[in-house]
């Protein structure tokens, strides 16, 4: 018993503190769920760039070409940004919020619907990194998404589905 008591002390004595992940400078290069346009299931390329400890900037690029067998070729494209604020850091942890805009593009061909528009969301996530991997980066995110894109407006969760997932790898 004593000794246990003898290498608990010991171990807390030494123990370096545990410090949170410093994001400042790094650019994270990767794949999330984007705005999704008219209600499509888009995905896109991230860019994370974080300004400090606590401010985030993300740029979206999102592409999607449906061929239907009835010719009818469906085309959805977002180019968006994000502002990120993190609101818990943790070790290998930090909860942030955030919110964004997009320019939306969703028609398809022989439907006088759709064309150009515009997409804003307001999101909460975490981003998790596992020990070990130190520079890749998981995330998930839950928010809410308004897209207009010609005659169609479209009111729901973020990313078309309740939960968004991602993945970056940090340089």
């Amino acid at each position: 018993m004593k000794r246990a008591l003898w290498i608990v002390c010991a171990t807390l004595l030494f123990a370096l503190p545990a410090a949170a992940k410093d994001m400042t400078g790094l650019w994270g290069v990767g794949y999330t769920k984007a705005f999704s346009p008219a209600g499509s299931d888009l995905s896109a390329l991230s860019v994370r760039y974080w300004l400090d400890k606590q401010l985030g900037l993300e740029g979206l690029f999102g592409y999607q070409l449906i061929n239907r067998d009835n010719g009818a070729d469906e085309r959805s494209f977002d180019l968006g940004g994000r502002f990120l604020i993190k609101m818990v850091e943790e070790e290998n942890l930090h909860v942030y919020g955030g919110a964004g805009l997009a320019f939306l593009y969703h028609k398809v061909e022989g439907d006088d619907n759709g064309g150009g528009g515009v997409g804003a969301e307001a999101f909460a996530g975490a981003e998790y990194f596992f020990q070990g991997l130190p520079n890749l980066g998981f995330s998930s995110e839950v928010g809410l998404r308004l897209a207009d894109t010609g005659d169609t407006t479209v009111f729901g969760t973020d990313g078309n589905s309740f939960v968004n997932f991602g993945i970056r790898y940090y340089f």
